[in-house]
Parts: structure tokens; sequence; C-alpha cells
């Protein structure tokens, strides 16, 4: 796995292109977010978000059950009971708005580098012993940890079969059933608050909450979470589909990530209306 030992947008955006997990040492220190990013902080934006929703299982994995619209109180209360059972509960929330000017800083100059790409932001917060169950995302995802510790196990996105991914990004199937071939490859990676974690679209990976000595048991992250580009997402958002139609060729390659370095040789302020020639030169789009 890859490490970065300081950061700044142009860093991070090179790690975005480069699609390989990647751990950041001290991110919110890099990037002068610590102040701005603080437990209570994000704590409250979670809490106040009405998107939060809460899935709860027991230690087999049974019996999953989803809330929305959760009050800060019972929030606690259902952790603090979590924390005397066998009960595993994890919140998250999609779509927060941070309005802090550091982390907008950096969305901004993401948006602005991977346009046409959307990124949204959302917060967690789970129970010591909290288990994300392992699956992989159609999309990339940037964690960073705000408080308590937590271990990743990540497997490099080659040990997917194919069909599996169509699945993944078509949207069919996001958890995993790991083969012994993946376990075999899989890397270990704590994350202790402030540090940072890419995770690329594509690779599997489950992640445990950790007890540590310094905090009240909760352990809180926010992820940036990246659409994936690929050529359904982009025909999708920006393109006028009276004017464009998906070509034979195009609709059995929708599903595939259009290549970077391509995508990177785009001048930046024509990128879309570069790419629609692209496409159309290639057979992947035609006009109506």
């Amino acid at each position: 796995m890859k490490q970065a030992e300081s950061g700044s947008a142009s860093v991070l955006i090179d790690i975005f292109l480069m699609r390989e997990a990647t751990f950041f040492n001290s991110f919110l220190s890099s990037f002068a977010l610590s102040d701005e990013l603080s437990p209570d902080n994000v704590l409250q934006l979670l809490l106040a978000s009405t998107k939060t929703e809460a899935s709860i299982s027991n230690i087999s994995n049974d019996g999953i059950i989803t809330k929305t619209s959760i009050s800060s109180n019972l929030i606690r209360g259902m952790l603090q009971k979590a924390a005397s059972t066998e009960q595993r509960i994890t919140f998250f929330s999609s779509g927060i708005e941070f309005n802090h000017k550091g982390l907008t800083t950096l969305a901004t100059e993401l948006q602005r580098f991977f346009f046409p790409r959307r990124f949204t932001i959302g917060a967690s917060i789970s129970n010591v012993g909290a288990r994300i169950s392992r699956h992989a995302d159609d999309a990339d995802v940037l964690i960073i940890q705000i408080q308590g510790r937590r271990n990743w196990g990540i497997c490099n996105k080659e040990s997917l079969e194919k069909s599996i991914v169509d699945d993944i990004l078509s949207g069919k199937q996001r958890f995993i059933t790991p083969t012994d071939e993946m376990l075999k490859g899989e890397e270990q990676i704590d994350l202790a608050a402030g540090d940072g974690l890419f995770i690329p679209a594509l690779y599997p990976h489950t992640g445990t909450s950790q007890p540590t000595a310094k905090d009240d048991g909760f352990v809180i992250s926010i992820s940036i979470i990246g659409e994936l580009l690929t050529l359904a997402t982009f025909f999708k958002r920006h393109l006028n589909t009276s004017h464009y139609l998906l070509s034979k060729t195009g609709i059995e390659s929708s599903n595939n990530l259009i290549d970077y370095d391509l995508y990177k040789q785009s001048p930046t302020d024509k990128r879309v209306e570069w790419l629609i020639k692209y496409f159309l030169k290639n057979g992947l789009i035609e006009k109506k």
C-alpha cells in the first residue's frame, strides 16, 4: 500500500489518478484541517442531518434494522446500550454540508480538477467493535479519521471477477464473499485520529472500530465520495439525450472507466466538449 507523509490538493489529485489504495499519515495536519474538523463539529453535523441512517446488527450479522431522521439523544442512547451488549452500530449520513474553509477549499479543488465528476461528503459514527461488512464501492472514497481508531482490511481490485465488477458498477451488488486468494492478499491498516485513507472504486474492503484510551468509545470519520467516471455516468450527467445516444459499442462499454491519462490531456475548461468529440470519433456515442 502506498503511503503519503504530507498532503496538498495536488498530491491528493495525483493519488486519485494513480488508482492505488494510499495511507495518509496525519492527514488533518497536512491539510491544515485539525482545528476545523474537531470531533464535536463533525458529530454535531452528523446528528443534525435528516439523512442520517443507522445500521444495527448483532454479532452474527443477523437482523439488520434501518432508521432515518434519528435524534442526537437517540443516537447516543443506542450507542451506549450497544456498548454493553453484543450489538454493533454504525451511523452514516451522506451529503452533509461542511462549511469549514479548509475542507470546502479542498473539495472545490477536487471538483475543479475532476469535472465532470461529483463529490459528496458523508460522516459516520460507531461504537467500538462495530464492523463494516466487506464490500466494494462504485465510487472512490477518501476516509478521514476524526476520533478513535478503525482497522481496515483492503484487497486489490484485481481480486474481483469481471462479472462481480460489472454487477457493482451496475448497482446489482456491493457486498462480497471473500475468496481464499482475496484474503491472502488483503492488507491491514490502522487509522488513528487525524489519519486518512484513499480507497479507489472496486477495491474490496472491510473496517472494524477499535478501542482507545483517549475517547468516549465513539469512532467518528468523514468520507469524501467521488462519483466514478464511467461512460454511463458521463452520458447521464452531461449529454443532452435529445441530441445524442449511446451506440451499440457504447452500450457494451458503458460501465468501463474513462481512461484517466486521456482525461488529463483534455483542456480543463472544455473537458466535456473535448470528451464528446472523443466519444463520437471512437463510435461510443452517436448524434441523433
